[in-house]
């Protein structure tokens, strides 16, 4: 993620690759907010 502070920023996603993101952070291990049916980062 670099050296600095994180910054959260509003973005759109469409489904594929909201998916292909998801099947990814499974394949690697990683859980969180993708995994949320509620729309994970920022809501719905």
């Amino acid at each position: 993620m670099g050296s600095g502070p994180a910054e959260v920023v509003p973005v759109r996603i469409d489904p594929e690759l909201r998916a292909a993101v998801a099947a990814r952070a499974e394949t690697d291990g990683i859980s969180g907010a993708w995994h949320r049916p509620s729309g994970g980062v920022g809501g719905s």
